[in-house]
């Protein structure tokens, strides 16, 4: 299999998913394909990058992103630690998910969060496997990634009284944060550069 003009992979597990049928877009890839080398994934040139030989990626202002990855079957996720307001949560890295963040129950439960923000927006939100819950969009203060704070970062809050349907960790990180940052996927983990979208991702991501 090959990607882009050059990069020839020669075996790779695939699947097939019904519930894409209907999307505009022909397919996913799991986090294993940026991870599975050093890798750099550059919105600015909308270039992803793989690491080659004796070669190098420049990380002048780059922090590093307190990060695990977690094999999962064939495929890999990767988790990532985000400050909130000055809470820290653990969250799934999630490319396919529009939303910068999306908390989920327990966690908006545990730390009082669905009454906290002023003029919530109410709103159903609907999962890849076309479950609906209900949901608050609000602006948190700040959300710090990698040591960088996003000032009234948008943060989608799921109902504390929902109960099923999610994960163990505290929520998801989707491309309305992702979207902010360059990042370079390294051997010993993963590091984050603001990018000329940093303050202004909203007309490319979804909030």
């Amino acid at each position: 299999m090959v990607f882009g003009e050059s990069f020839r992979v020669k075996a790779m597990a695939m699947g097939g998913l019904e519930i894409l049928e209907s999307r505009d877009y022909e397919g996913l890839l799991a986090a294993g394909f940026l991870t599975g080398v050093p890798s750099q994934l550059d919105f600015e040139a909308s270039r992803i990058r793989f690491q080659s030989g004796g070669e190098r990626f420049d990380t002048t202002g780059y922090h590093p992103w307190p990060s695990r990855r977690e094999q999962q079957g064939a495929g890999e996720k990767i988790y990532v630690d985000v400050m909130i307001d000055g809470i820290k949560a653990n969250c799934l890295l999630d490319t396919g998910s529009p939303p910068a963040l999306i908390l989920h129950p327990q966690f908006v439960r545990k730390n009082k969060l669905w009454d906290r923000y002023a003029h919530p927006r109410e709103q159903p939100i609907k999962g890849i496997h076309g479950d609906t819950t209900k949901s608050r969009y609000v602006h948190a203060d700040s959300l710090d990634i990698g040591g960088f704070p996003i000032k009234g970062a948008p943060v989608t809050l799921l109902d504390p009284q929902a109960n099923s349907g999610f994960g163990l960790d505290d929520g998801i990180i989707g491309m309305g944060a992702i979207g902010r940052f360059n990042h370079i996927f390294a051997k010993d983990g993963l590091l984050v550069k603001p990018n000329r979208y940093f303050d202004k991702v909203e007309p490319l991501f979804s909030a």
